[in-house]
């Protein structure tokens, strides 16, 4: 469930728990300094609680896969063509084992494994990458050219123009371009509340050089229970088996 506060509001919550801010009549308008001379003279405060915000999501995201995090994309196979491009907004494949990270064929009910070892073992492997035709079987990330890459040059005439899907995690966070005034979270309103907290604390670590470990644990925890989008299984009480 994506999240009805917006960025700007979020950023506010905070700045008013730090002290930054006094009340609603003194909450920012837009993120940029050349908004007024209010925001001008508040431009560190904005531009750490910007990073801080940021920090905060990719901490928590790193720590399982959550709503939000991730995409699906689609390109479609070109015969004799091994590379493709990815996603614009890919951080990384989705999966926290290989055999999750998956190339699959919409159309041909073919799935292709992450390459053992990535695209330097390939490099490695294939002497002479053309002679390496057929179905491909497994694929690579190629940071050169930072596309994907199949291991054959993919020109069997069944597979060649098929369809391909994979999952990956996007690439997630605000800027202080005016669409980020008006963008808002890819979580809930409950999250959002949770991680305010979390934020305020790092943002005094930066600030103030003061920092209450303990309730940015309890805040994380709390954030991440909702952002799990399920009960946590203590609070189901006493279970018992089925028959």
């Amino acid at each position: 469930m994506a999240s009805n506060k917006t960025f700007l509001e979020a950023l506010n919550a905070v700045l008013n728990r730090v002290g930054v801010l006094q009340g609603a009549t003194g909450d920012l308008t837009a993120l940029t300094a050349t908004a007024g001379s209010a925001n001008l003279a508040r431009a560190r405060s904005i531009a750490v609680g910007i990073q801080v915000w940021n920090e905060t999501i990719h901490q928590v995201y790193d720590l399982g896969g959550f709503a939000g995090e991730m995409a699906s994309a689609t390109f479609v196979g070109i015969s004799g063509t091994r590379e493709y491009a990815l996603a614009t907004d890919l951080e990384r494949m989705a999966g926290e084992r290989p055999e999750l990270r998956i190339v699959k064929g919409a159309t041909n009910n073919l799935w292709l494994e992450e390459y053992r070892g990535g695209y330097q073992q390939m490099y490695v492997d294939q002497l002479t990458a053309t002679q390496y035709t057929g179905t491909p079987t497994s694929w690579a990330i190629n940071p050169v050219s930072g596309k994907l890459r199949f291991d054959t040059e993919n020109n069997d005439s069944d597979t060649a123009t098929s369809t391909w899907n994979y999952l990956y995690e996007k690439r997630l966070g605000f800027t202080t371009t005016s669409t980020a005034t008006t963008a808002v979270f890819p979580f809930s309103d409950t999250t959002v509340d949770a991680l305010i907290p979390v934020v305020a604390e790092s943002y005094n670590a930066v600030m103030k050089e003061k920092f209450d470990a303990r309730a940015l644990r309890t805040s994380i925890s709390r954030a991440l229970r909702f952002m799990s989008q399920s009960q946590p299984n203590d609070r189901y009480g006493t279970r018992y088996g089925r028959n």
